[in-house]
């Protein structure tokens, strides 16, 4: 089997090739404005250091727990380091540029998704 008969199995027939056409306009004309809302570009540096604080204040309560990633996301208390020796966890809790690293361009910054994404 060749890799364009795998490209063609996968792509949408032929009948919805208009659909196909309206759904990139659509991306094109809305992608960059769905989530205008949090985005680093459109946040004022104390809006930047206000979510930093609450990123701070609540990581150290999760690290204070003892609990360990396993614990948190899977109730699986018998696996997984604590937070307090987890390096990932450490690395995002000690430094603000890569907290501002791990959110994407359009993506909210905000303490939620942050700590979701150190926790995964």
């Amino acid at each position: 089997m060749t890799l364009l008969h795998q490209h063609n199995k996968y792509m949408k027939s032929k009948e919805s090739h208009e659909e196909m056409i309206r759904d990139n306009e659509k991306n094109f004309v809305e992608g960059p404005n769905m989530s205008l809302d949090g985005s680093f570009k459109h946040l004022s540096r104390e809006q930047i250091e206000e979510v930093h604080r609450q990123i701070d204040f609540r990581m150290e309560e999760l690290e204070v727990t003892g609990l360990s990633r396993n614990e948190i996301l899977y109730d699986d208390p018998n696996s997984g380091v604590a937070l307090k020796d987890d390096p990932f966890f450490q690395l995002i809790k000690n430094s603000h540029t890569v907290r501002e690293m791990l959110i994407t361009a359009n993506e909210e910054f905000t303490a939620d998704r942050v700590i979701e994404k150190a926790l995964r």
